[in-house]
């Protein structure tokens, strides 16, 4: 069983040498791939993880290049943002009466992301204002609290679209994971738990009893952070 990497830059098939890829449930994922290529690379990427076993791979980051350094003559070194990275700009919004699908909706105006919203009442909930004079990040954070959502979260799923609402409502809910825990080869020195890739792991699933807060992927090895409750965002 061959572990299988496939990295994109714009749609197009890249040479990969290596990679660092950090997914968190509260905060856009990262990551430093480099790749082969003699001249720097901007736009989207995108990385497919899967096994020879497996007919098909899952997409395990989409984002955008920050920044192209030159290794050598043939590499790149590409360090990179999940999409939702473009909520750190300045998004002042003044909407009145809106529910939220309204706000997602400005924000899918202002940045181009795409918001799933569950089909649930908080979703058709009208509230007297939506004002923020943060950034994006902040403005998304406080949506729990302002339609009264309980188990508040939002997350960049496999797809590239942005989940926004209850975890409780969320697909990974009805999806617990629950794995040996002799195949944990290892514990950090902050807690987390060393295994090979396991491309279905990512934040947000139920992982034997508690919450998958964060993972890093590097190589053939795989770090899981869990956490016994969800951080209240605010």
């Amino acid at each position: 069983m061959k572990l299988r990497k496939t990295f994109y830059v714009n749609d197009e098939a890249v040479k990969l040498v290596e990679e660092d890829v950090h997914l968190s449930l509260y905060s856009p994922g990262r990551a430093i791939f480099q790749v082969q290529s003699a001249a720097p690379l901007t736009g989207h990427v995108r990385l497919d993880v899967g096994y020879s076993t497996q007919d098909k791979d899952q997409t395990y980051f989409i984002g955008v290049i920050r920044d192209s350094q030159t290794v050598d003559t043939d590499q790149q070194r590409l360090r990179c943002r999940e999409l939702t990275c473009v909520l750190y700009t300045q998004l002042h919004a003044a909407l009145r009466h809106p529910t939220l699908r309204d706000v997602v909706q400005w924000y899918t105006d202002q940045t181009g992301l795409r918001f799933v919203v569950p089909d649930k009442p908080y979703a058709a909930k009208q509230v007297p204002a939506f004002y923020t004079l943060g950034d994006g990040f902040h403005g998304i954070n406080s949506l729990g609290a302002i339609f009264g959502i309980e188990d508040y979260i939002w997350q960049q799923q496999g797809d590239g679209t942005v989940f926004v609402g209850s975890w409780q409502d969320s697909r990974w809910a009805t999806r617990p994971v629950t794995i040996p825990e002799e195949r944990f080869t290892k514990v950090t020195a902050t807690g987390g738990k060393e295994s090979q890739v396991m491309p279905q792991l990512r934040p947000g699933i139920r992982l034997n009893g508690k919450y998958l807060t964060g993972v890093q992927l590097t190589g053939h090895k795989m770090v899981t952070t869990c956490e016994n409750s969800l951080k209240k965002l605010s």
